[in-house]
């Protein structure tokens, strides 16, 4: 065909097909794009009609060296941008007569999370338990994963295999999600693993520490709730655009993909989710007995107990929360309309996450360490804080009712 004569009709359409682009096209044969678009477009040809597959899936790529155009990662960094937060989904290479363009598509690597990984462990069957004088409820809350402290988490583990309890209520927190915050993340906050509480690692760490206690204590109804920093995670997903697929799930399953019920497999666990039809971690409460309820909380004052009342004052019922990482029991005592004494109670249940370093953000915390106990008898409950304390020699015991594991 002529470089200068008017190009007909087939020899548009041969273009369209060899090369697969206009672009290509003028390339190859030394004329302007315009001038191919313009003499296409007299004839009603489409490029996307004609172009060849194979050629339009090429035609833009001009060299198989990816130095030619730079590298992702340098590219993300000079653009202030951590390569390690972001996955590449897409990359195309755009070349025209005199330009170059390399578009890459991103996504978030907190919108990309996966499930806690099994392998085939199935929670043990439970038997039925015989009858006795009340129940025994622990309340564990704040494991803050993978920042939990092990040592602790292990006499936790025995004074389950060893007590026995009816019912565990796990009352959020357990896990961190520190690198979705929207507090700036620590660079040097490392796990005792070794690993960055990457939201990856927060959602291993939380499998395996409800896979232990349904393990230390097969015959219990354990139930679980979010607190405020599982709520990072929604946060997260929202605030980066993805709000449309939060509430994404398997056919003929309620629980999102993206939820802690899913990510933490709490069906295989046999573990119930409690949540509330408001959404919010402040929303959700467990119904323990008809005159005692378990929250994560809310409210956080200074000193140990002093948010129990704050909540008990508000709620008016008595309550279990986590929250504060304290430990402490408030009593209050209220008169009816007829004179009558009605006594309320409402506990802190303490952190089972590392306090040393106070998860990298409190500088010599005012937290305490340990869990929560109830003795229910229908409408009738008694409440015990279990404390790990450590000796002199930095030897951590767990304490409760003059009990000791170490």
């Amino acid at each position: 065909m002529s470089d200068r004569a008017p190009l007909s009709a087939d020899e548009i359409r041969e273009l369209g097909r060899r090369y697969g682009s206009w672009t290509a096209a003028a390339k190859a044969t030394g004329r302007s794009v315009s001038q191919i678009k313009t003499r296409a477009s007299s004839f009603g040809i489409k490029i996307a009609d004609v172009a060849n597959s194979e050629a339009a899936s090429s035609a833009n790529v001009t060299s198989d060296d990816p130095a030619e155009w730079g590298d992702i990662r340098e590219l993300l960094k000079r653009r202030n941008l951590n390569p390690d937060d972001f996955l590449i989904t897409r990359v195309r290479v755009n070349e025209w007569a005199d330009e170059r363009q390399l578009r890459v598509d991103l996504e978030p690597v907190a919108s990309v999370v996966m499930p806690a990984r099994a392998d085939g462990w199935k929670a043990p069957k439970p038997r039925k338990r015989a009858s006795k004088n009340g129940e025994l409820v622990a309340f564990l809350s704040d494991q803050h994963a993978p920042y939990h402290d092990r040592d602790l988490h292990e006499l936790v583990c025995q004074w389950l295999r060893d007590e026995k309890p009816d019912r565990i209520y796990c009352l959020g927190d357990l896990l961190d999600f520190a690198s979705v915050s929207r507090w700036q993340p620590n660079p040097e906050n490392v796990s005792p693993d070794g690993g960055t509480g990457s939201v990856q690692e927060c959602i291993d760490a939380g499998y395996e520490i409800l896979r232990a206690y349904r393990e230390a204590a097969p015959d219990a109804e354990i139930f679980y709730m979010a607190g405020n920093h599982e709520d990072r995670l929604r946060d997260a997903i929202f605030r980066q655009g993805f709000g449309a697929i939060y509430g994404l799930h398997r056919a003929g399953d309620e629980q999102s993909v993206l939820s802690p019920a899913f990510l933490l497999r709490l069906d295989e666990l046999r573990v119930e989710y409690v949540r509330s039809e408001a959404g919010g971690y402040q929303h959700a409460a467990a119904r323990v007995s008809s005159e005692l309820q378990a929250i994560h909380g809310w409210i956080a004052r200074k000193g140990s107990a002093s948010s129990a009342a704050a909540t008990l004052d508000h709620m008016r019922v008595s309550t279990i929360q986590g929250h504060t990482h304290r430990n402490g029991l408030h009593y209050k005592t209220e008169w009816t309309i007829d004179n009558e004494p009605r006594t309320l109670v409402a506990a802190e249940t303490g952190t089972l996450a590392m306090i040393r370093n106070g998860l990298t953000h409190a500088a010599r915390p005012d937290w305490q360490q340990g869990f929560c106990t109830a003795q229910v008898w229908d409408d009738l409950f008694s409440l015990d804080l279990a404390v790990y304390v450590k000796d002199s020699e930095q030897d951590g015991a767990l304490l409760w009712r003059g009990k000791r594991w170490s």
